[in-house]
């Protein structure tokens, strides 16, 4: 294989992998409080005085700060939520201009790059910090910080998870090189990778996170690179795992994106049979019926 094929292999790896793999699944970002929508916003205003007044009155407090950065970001998000509800995708160019959301935005990662700096070693502000960055897609800033916490707890299975995902949102096809890109990929793998293999973390959630995130990423790669049926091996440890388990929406993936990899595979019988199993399943998922019905036809 020439070095050109390889680079024409690799790029339409990466386009690929954010076009099919992951926009399909739309992983949740790992700081979106559930009821933040639901806060009443005159009590978050008066919430948000009262820490400014504290951190004014004792600027060496890490706490103070720490809690002030994280109601400005809840100020931030309710502001998001509205302008994306509003305007749909054309809000992202709304927020980019609007005063108002990027002061508040700047001054809830000011807040909470204050309490690192008082508190460098407390865990808690570091995920926080980084769960910041990633919401609000500064993914340099969020891999730091998992860094040094991982310093701290180089054993957390929760913050290589974090760190894996931050590096899957890295490839990034329009400001990296080919070998950029490649390097992030490889990164994201080993992070999953040590939670599976290695630390073999008690909450099956992060297993199946881990399990799932990694799947997906080895779904991405062409099939030239034989990491297809890693992918299959990932989906079937995935069914199995959650199989004892009070069933959730994102039980539907492994069921979705196996029977995918089957029909690449020329398997059709495999795939029809693999989505009927997540069709008995989940009876009301659309995805799995048109998937059954265009492989009838």
């Amino acid at each position: 294989m020439t070095l050109l094929t390889k680079i024409i292999i690799v790029s339409l790896f990466i386009v690929r992998f954010f076009t099919l793999s992951f926009a399909n699944d739309n992983p949740p970002s790992p700081f979106i409080p559930d009821n933040y929508r639901n806060i009443d916003q005159k009590k978050l205003e008066q919430d948000i005085a009262t820490y400014e007044k504290m951190v004014a009155n004792n600027k060496l407090d890490p706490e103070a700060h720490y809690k002030l950065g994280k109601l400005y970001i809840l100020s931030a998000l309710r502001m998001q939520s509205e302008i994306f509800t509003k305007k749909g995708e054309t809000g992202l160019k709304e927020l980019e201009k609007n005063e108002t959301f990027q002061r508040i935005k700047v001054n809830a990662f000011k807040e909470l790059e204050t309490a690192v700096l008082l508190e460098p070693k407390n865990i808690d502000y570091l995920i926080n910090f980084s769960e910041l960055s990633f919401q609000f897609y500064e993914y340099a800033k969020a891999e730091k910080a998992l860094k040094k916490a991982l310093s701290i707890k180089p054993n957390n299975p929760y913050l290589h998870l974090q760190l894996g995902k931050v590096y899957v949102y890295r490839i990034d096809p329009t400001n990296n090189t080919i070998i950029e890109q490649g390097h992030w990929c490889n990164k994201a793998l080993r992070e999953f990778d040590k939670i599976i293999e290695k630390l073999q973390p008690k909450d099956w959630n992060i297993l199946w996170e881990a399990l799932c995130w990694r799947a997906m990423t080895y779904k991405g790669i062409p099939p030239i690179f034989d990491t297809q049926e890693d992918a299959l091996d990932d989906f079937k440890q995935l069914i199995e795992l959650q199989k004892d388990k009070p069933k959730e929406e994102k039980f539907v993936i492994p069921y979705l994106r196996s029977g995918e990899i089957y029909l690449k595979m020329n398997k059709r019988k495999e795939a029809e049979k693999i989505w009927k199993e997540g069709l008995k399943l989940f009876p009301q998922n659309k995805e799995l019926q048109k998937k059954l019905e265009s492989i009838k036809k």
